[in-house]
């Protein structure tokens, strides 16, 4: 732990570069198809179908980014824009066209959306894991503390409070390319 505390700090005090991938978000274009595995504390809790449909809408660095949830009379489609921001810098948006714009960063081999909603702190990753597989994944949180430890002095060293937080979620596709 007390190598790996500096450097997680190091990290986020400096933040690490991103790095550019030219063919990104251009390689990911297709209409990708999977299920949706839904976890809470018990365990899986259903599977459903899933799409995420990525497309050029013919502007300049944009692309849809079309979620389909469900089939039949149960389905959802949320339509989405995948906007870039800085491609040097690894960010990009989301653009939810009511008014909810969420950062987005390419970070490694995955986007990454880091959000809250009313008390819920959601983390989202998408990466493409082969040529023709993507893994999408949000995490749902709480953003009330479960924990705070730390915060102390141990043998000799300076402790910073880390706080814990409770995960009741967990959402999982491995979305193949049609």
């Amino acid at each position: 732990m007390k190598a790996i505390l500096p450097f997680f700090f190091l990290c986020l005090l400096t933040g690490l570069s991103a790095q550019p991938d030219p063919s990104f978000p251009a390689n990911w274009v297709g209409n990708w198809t999977g299920e949706l595995e839904i976890y809470g504390a018990s365990g899986m809790g259903q599977k459903i179908f899933m799409g995420l449909n990525i497309q050029p809408t013919g502007a300049a660095g944009e692309y849809t980014y079309e979620i389909t949830y469900g089939t039949g009379d149960a389905q959802q489609i949320r339509s989405y824009v995948l906007q870039t921001v800085d491609a040097e810098k690894g960010h990009y948006r989301i653009d939810e066209g009511n008014s909810i714009l969420l950062d987005s960063y390419w970070l490694g081999p995955a986007l990454v959306e880091i959000f809250s909603v009313d008390e819920s702190l959601l983390i989202t990753t998408t990466e493409q894991i082969e040529e023709n597989v993507l893994l999408w994944q949000i995490i749902v949180g709480q953003l009330d503390a479960t924990t705070v430890t730390g915060g102390s002095e141990a043998d000799g060293e300076e402790i910073p409070p880390v706080t814990s937080y409770l995960a009741p979620g967990l959402q999982r596709a491995r979305l193949v390319r049609k």
